[in-house]
């Protein structure tokens, strides 16, 4: 696309019938591994936005690379391991993706939560709490 966009980053995460479009993608051949120009990848962006209906038509196409490196360096399974979407982490847990046992998965967990906990914290400072 001109913008830059592949197809399925051109979708705005938002509608309310995104699943549907990106099954319509996946039906009708669209590469479900082709970066978009900026080297975002479909299954990326669903979680970046955190997406779970952009996702699951996405997971249930079986033909996502897991191999795939992405800009970061990272991976996907990194990237999930990060999310705060609790529904996004089980459906991969559920689908024997991700090892929530792994030492990996306990440390970007625990790192989240001390995120969270950290800002929980730096609020109540903030407001005298």
């Amino acid at each position: 696309m001109d913008s830059g966009n592949s197809f399925y980053t051109s979708i705005s995460t938002s509608f309310d019938n995104v699943g549907e479009i990106v099954q319509f993608f996946i039906d009708h051949n669209v590469d479900v591994n082709q970066p978009d120009s900026e080297g975002i990848y479909p299954l990326e962006y669903g979680i970046m936005n955190e997406s779970k209906p952009f996702i699951i038509p996405l997971l249930d196409s079986k033909k996502v690379d897991f191999s795939v490196k992405l800009n970061n360096n990272e991976n996907y399974i990194h990237l999930v391991e990060c999310c705060q979407d609790e529904e996004i982490v089980k459906e991969f847990i559920d689908r024997q993706i991700i090892d929530p046992n792994s030492e990996e998965f306990q440390k970007a967990r625990q790192s989240i939560k001390d995120t969270h906990n950290n800002a929980r914290w730096g609020n109540r400072v903030a407001n005298n709490d």
